[in-house]
Order: structure tokens, then C-alpha cells, then sequence
């Protein structure tokens, strides 16, 4: 099943470290201000600066907009947010810094209780596509531009702004020529199902 979110079930929301705002697309939360265990969200980020801390957590994170920012994680050599493909994985509890490279960025996020789930994160550009099998949740979000959300006979097309939720056993995400499109999933890691999601659901403080 698709489940097509329009953009004002959105809800954005200031970081608890107060930097910058952050765009919640989906999370297992069970009410708005209740603790999730997983989130899926977009921030747009103003300055260098610190990651709040996530405890338990794994991160996956993509550069959407912008000239692209480093990450010093636990003071290891930068590494850069990748723009298209697969996002770059850290540790919640990692003391991270963000470095912006030439201006304001917005970057896509996921984040995870790793004692319950597996996810996977993947920035698409230029009529680029994402096959994910066997998942319990996955979640689209156009930045700009259309994608096509395929899930056996369903097939949607989400525009700029808009989310897809898809409970299934197989999608194919496609993105339209010229756009951004992101795309995330998460398996269960102790036999719990991933439920739709909450496009207006956020832990108890907002966050980085």
C-alpha cells in the first residue's frame, strides 16, 4: 500500500540544540510529542556547527541542497555528505561536528533504535531509481521535481514537497529529470512490523 502525504502534514519543528529547523516527514511515534524509535526528516542547516547526541541510535545522512558539508565524527579525518547514493552512516552517540562547505545545506536524515531496526537511506538525482525488497517500512520525499512510487499494481507520483509511505514486500522509487529525491527503509531486527508512520509525530524535544 502507498499512502501519499501532502506537504502541510509536514511538520517542522526547531532543533534542541537551537542551530537550525527540522522537517519531520515520518516516524513510529505514537502521538505528536511522543518518543519514536525511528524518524525520517529533512533539515536545513545554516552553520557549521555540533550534532545533538542520540543515544542507541545509527544516523544515515544526504545533501540535498546546497554546496555540501563535512562531517568530523569523534575527531576522525572529515567526511563528506554525499549528494546522490547511498547516505553516510554514524554512530547517534558519536561527538560530531558539521563543517558547511560554501553556504546553508539542506540534508535528509534517518535515524534509528539500532537494537530494533535496519535502515537504509539513498539520495536519487536525474531520473535516477531505487529498487528496495524486503523492508517493513519505506519512505519518498520529493525535494524538488516528481517521483514515481511503484508497489505492485499501486504506482503514485509524488511532487515537490510531498511524502509517499509504502507498507510492502517490494517498491521502485524513480525520480523525474532534474529532481532530488530521497528514499528511505527500514527492516525490523526482533520480528516487529515498521508501521506507517506519522507525518506530524515528533520525539518529546525536537532535534539535530
Amino acid at each position: 500500500m502507498i499512502r501519499v502525504l501532502p506537504s502541510d502534514a509536514l511538520r517542522r519543528m526547531p532543533w534542541k540544540n537551537g542551530r537550525g529547523t527540522t522537517l519531520e516527514i515520518a516516524s513510529d511515534s505514537p502521538a505528536p510529542g511522543e518518543p519514536w524509535t525511528w524518524r525520517f526528516s529533512v533539515a536545513d542547516v545554516p552553520e557549521s556547527g555540533p550534532f545533538s547526541r542520540f543515544e542507541g541510535c545509527e544516523r544515515l545522512i544526504g545533501c540535498v541542497d546546497g554546496r555540501g558539508m563535512r562531517l568530523v565524527i569523534d575527531d576522525a579525518a572529515p567526511r563528506d555528505v554525499p549528494a546522490a547514493g547511498p547516505g553516510l552512516r554514524f554512530s547517534g552517540e558519536a561527538n560530531t561536528i558539521g563543517h558547511l562547505i560554501d553556504g546553508p545545506v539542506r540534508d535528509a536524515n534517518l535515524m534509528y533504535a539500532r537494537h530494533l531496526w535496519r535502515g537504509e537511506l539513498e539520495v536519487l538525482r536525474d531520473a535516477a531509481s531505487r529498487r528496495i525488497e524486503r523492508f517493513g517500512s519505506a519512505m519518498v520525499y520529493a525535494v524538488t521535481g516528481q517521483a514515481v512510487v511503484r508497489s505492485g499494481r499501486d504506482e503514485r507520483t509524488i511532487e515537490a514537497g510531498q511524502a509517499a509511505i509504502v507498507t510492502s514486500v517490494e517498491v521502485l522509487v524513480t525520480a523525474a529529470a532534474d529532481a532530488v529525491i530521497v528514499s528511505a527503509s527500514l527492516e525490523a531486527t526482533g520480528g516487529r512490523l515498521a508501521n506507517e508512520g506519522q507525518g506530524a509525530s515528533a520525539p518529546p524535544a525536537s532535534s539535530r
